[in-house]
């Protein structure tokens, strides 16, 4: 049985088609995730679906009333002053304005009143309030508002703080929070997997996995979708296709459709080249027979005629290739992502030494000590609201430290790239963008904005019109454009299709000058970093390698006990060159000697070993 049924939908904005010919249905208690390139029109379809912007043509059947959806868009507005309680509160408006009232109401009757009429009036009009708020199980509500912001990880902590002051992760989670408060028997979430950290994420996946609802999701996180997908709908220019499960099984679907297509084109290719080979063959025969033929030669002619015969049957055979020929497959056209660095001599670009950052009575980092030098690629990770943001914006010097040191380079040129994408001018079109900020023809311009496919009229956009996956393309024209030494990026890939994702992934790690970044996308962080700085509890630590050496270390049990790992190391190096003294040693009593001490040092390990496992 479906809840939702699609038929034949297509949508246009200002007579360019967005998508066409889209056809599926989403059946009661599926996770269905919406696959595609930015701009093929994923949340506009999910609107459609809403009911918020209607379709060109083909209808949108649903079997369950819009009272009980749920949305979570990508973008969303939010009074700065709203609190996230009173935020959570305000998804039933009628029982929040009634508690609003009986708060205010209860505010006059404390501060007191200049006549026993007012009180009288107060107390009346707080009754009527109260008596309503109870008849409407108001207190039963607003407990469970607070089970459930502490069931999505909003501890009450965080109740009174401004929504504006969360990390993206814990605006998702609020969102979602004040979604199931609904209790929705469908939802649509678009990117929900945006700006959350490892936890957040697993939470989230087991989440979409457990809960009763039908769910349709657009996201690009490769991981996520193999874990909560029952179907994978990709959706092109050209209509939808459904795949049973997630991206991995589509992925691979899809490869062995383009080598079996590439396959037979190539085998039709060799047939058609054989076939014209073979028609010009017999028609040089012909013609040669026919020339030679008269008619006292009887043979002659009966051999033209046979050859005539065979290079007609082959222009048939041709005729029908032709008529039936496989396409060649078609490239997927992809971003031609590549950055460049400005002229810079220096190794190191920056050093903070010690530094606190905060803001007035909040030290979000303390002793913070890093450096940047020429060739680093360090990926920042940890909790969200750890502070990785932070450090960002003293490294970028957007903030200073309120004590300690951070030093730049005074020629260091930096590019910031943020995850809300915030530093476009929403009103200006992708081509003024450009213009307004660098000294370029407008050919030139284009050429630019053409590698990072935005062509034809595209560029005459407003970036405001733009999905978020496009505005993070036209930042990154930005970026190029800029000659940094240094690339400082802030979830860059949230918002990118798998296709820009690898392209942008292979642009960074050729990318000469240095690069720190902030990513929950586990696939990029470990082709690009070479070492990782873990923020947790307003420290910062740091770790050469890899990020696969970095969880390795995280995990370590001597991790907590450097002077326990320094003995053990030390214990380890003197059994080494024991066994090699022992082995060399040709007498018996010196060998049983060595062999000794070997066993005691051994058991030393072990006992250091055990006591911190």
């Amino acid at each position: 049985m479906h809840v939702i049924r699609v038929e034949n939908a297509s949508k246009s904005w200002a007579g360019e088609p967005v998508f066409q010919h889209v056809s599926f249905e989403l059946h009661f208690g599926e996770k269905l995730v919406l696959f595609g390139r930015n701009g093929v029109g994923k949340t506009t379809l999910l609107r459609a679906l809403m009911g918020a912007i209607p379709l060109d043509s083909g209808f949108v059947t649903r079997t369950v009333p819009m009272s009980e959806w749920g949305f979570l868009e990508q973008t969303y507005c939010v009074s700065d002053t709203l609190t996230v309680l009173d935020y959570a509160l305000s998804v039933d408006e009628e029982l929040n304005r009634l508690r609003a009232r009986r708060a205010a109401l209860e505010r006059e009757l404390a501060e007191g009143a200049t006549s026993t009429a007012s009180v009288s009036d107060l107390t009346s009009a707080y009754s009527a309030v109260l008596e309503d708020y109870l008849a409407r199980d108001g207190y039963e509500w607003e407990a469970e508002v607070e089970r459930t912001l502490e069931q999505f990880g909003l501890s009450q902590q965080l109740w009174g703080q401004a929504f504006r002051s969360l990390s993206g992760g814990q605006k998702t989670r609020l969102q979602l929070a004040r979604i199931m408060l609904k209790r929705p028997s469908v939802l649509l979430l678009d990117e929900p997997t945006n700006h959350l950290d490892e936890d957040t994420m697993a939470w989230l996946e087991h989440w979409v996995r457990t809960i009763r609802a039908s769910v349709i999701m657009v996201t690009h996180d490769r991981h996520f979708i193999d874990r909560v997908a029952d179907t994978t709908i990709e959706l092109t220019a050209r209509g939808a296709r459904r795949f049973v499960g997630g991206y991995t099984k589509m992925e691979a679907l899809r490869r062995l459709e383009r080598e079996t297509q590439q396959a037979a084109f190539e085998k039709e290719e060799k047939a058609r080249a054989e076939l014209i080979e073979a028609i010009r063959r017999y028609r040089q025969w012909f013609d040669k027979a026919h020339a030679s033929a008269g008619e006292r030669n009887p043979y002659l002619k009966k051999r033209a005629t046979k050859n005539a015969t065979r290079f007609q049957a082959k222009e048939r055979a041709l005729s029908r290739l032709e008529a039936d020929r496989t396409q060649r497959p078609t490239p997927v056209a992809t971003a031609q992502v590549s950055f460049r660095e400005g002229q810079f001599d220096a190794s190191t670009y920056v050093t903070i030494t010690d530094a606190a950052v905060g803001y007035p009575g909040v030290d979000v980092l303390r002793g913070a000590s890093l450096r940047v030098r020429r060739g680093d690629r360090i990926a920042v990770v940890g909790k969200n609201g750890s502070g990785k943001s932070t450090l960002l914006k003293v490294i970028s010097g957007q903030l200073a430290p309120t004590s300690g040191e951070a030093y730049r380079h005074p020629a260091l040129r930096v590019a910031l790239f943020d995850q809300e994408v915030s530093s476009l001018n929403p009103d200006l079109s992708i081509l003024d963008t450009l213009l307004q900020e660098n000294r370029m023809s407008q050919s030139y311009a284009r050429t630019i904005l053409a590698g990072f496919l935005f062509r034809g009229n595209d560029v005459y956009k407003r970036v405001g019109q733009l999905s978020m996956g496009e505005r993070c393309r036209v930042a990154f024209v930005r970026m190029y454009l800029s000659d940094a030494n240094l690339l400082v990026l802030d979830e860059p890939t949230n918002y990118l299709d798998v296709e820009t994702r690898e392209q942008v992934e292979t642009a960074l790690l050729d990318y000469p000058g240095a690069l720190v970044f902030v990513s929950h996308d586990r696939y990029l962080v470990r082709k690009l970093a070479n070492q990782v700085v873990h923020v947790e509890d307003g420290r910062i630590e740091t770790f050469d390698g890899g990020y696969d050496v970095y969880l390795q270390t995280l995990h370590d049990p001597l991790r907590a006990h450097p002077d326990k790992k320094r003995r053990i190391a030390e214990l380890e190096l003197r059994v080494t060159q024991l066994m090699s003294q022992g082995a060399t040693d040709d007498e018996g009593t010196a060998q049983t000697q060595v062999l000794e001490q070997i066993r005691s040092l051994q058991q030393e390990i072990e006992e250091l070993r055990r006591r911190d496992s």
